[in-house]
């Protein structure tokens, strides 16, 4: 019996027994883990006054643990409008690593929920900031890749001009290499600070994956209407 386990626990491929940081299947990572290993790995400056702003138990990172048992880590570059995408072993050496950058800074991120997991892809959110504008646009990918290399697909979207104000929602379903976009656009007119709701439009826009990447089979509506 004490043989067939140590059998079992060597055929398994997803072992965790020698990374410190990534135990789990999925976890967060809190500043007093994540500030060590960005020094160690030279994807920060440890001594920033900037790093004081935060507490040891502040979350300031995210990882999933991939099929092969490696570990895909989203981890905020501190004082930057960034974040580190990393794949990461099990003795917490990385592998891969690529930055992805903001629109000024993270403005749509609501705690640590710019890095998510459905299916077998991942998706990183990123901000879009500007004078009575804001949006988040969302890459998708199934392992560490380049940002610029990717075409990100339209999550949300805020704006105010000329007396117009509009807002752009957004659910996602995902099937396989299938990702089904359903939008809701709602348009208020501002009249002495007073909004008035104006007009309400839902639509969909369906997404696939082939070897061009991630591409809208009819972008009529995002080319129309759309706050930008």
């Amino acid at each position: 019996m004490f043989c067939w386990l140590l059998l079992l626990m060597a055929c398994n491929g997803h072992s965790r027994t020698n990374s410190a940081l990534f135990p789990y299947d999925s976890g967060y990572l809190r500043k007093r883990e994540v500030l060590p290993f960005l020094a160690v790995n030279h994807l920060t400056d440890s001594s920033a006054e900037i790093w004081r702003d935060y507490d040891n138990t502040d979350i300031l990172g995210k990882y999933y643990r991939l099929p092969a048992g490696n570990v895909i880590a989203c981890l905020k570059e501190v004082g930057a409008d960034s974040h580190w995408l990393l794949e990461i072993n099990s003795y917490d050496s990385v592998l891969r690593k690529e930055r992805y950058f903001h629109g000024m800074y993270p403005a749509c991120w609501d705690g640590f929920d710019g890095f998510t997991k459905t299916g077998d892809c991942y998706f990183l959110k990123i901000c879009g900031t500007g004078s009575g504008f804001s949006s988040s646009n969302v890459y998708v990918f199934r392992h560490v890749t380049a940002q610029d290399s990717l075409h990100h697909i339209l999550e949300a979207a805020w704006s105010r001009q000329a007396g117009e104000i509009s807002s752009l929602t957004s659910i996602r379903e995902l099937k396989s290499d299938t990702l089904r976009m359903y939008y809701t656009l709602i348009k208020w007119r501002d009249e002495e600070d007073i909004p008035i709701l104006g007009d309400t439009a839902r639509f969909a826009v369906t997404y696939v994956n082939d070897r061009r990447g991630w591409h809208a089979l009819d972008s009529t509506f995002l080319n129309s209407d759309i706050p930008n």
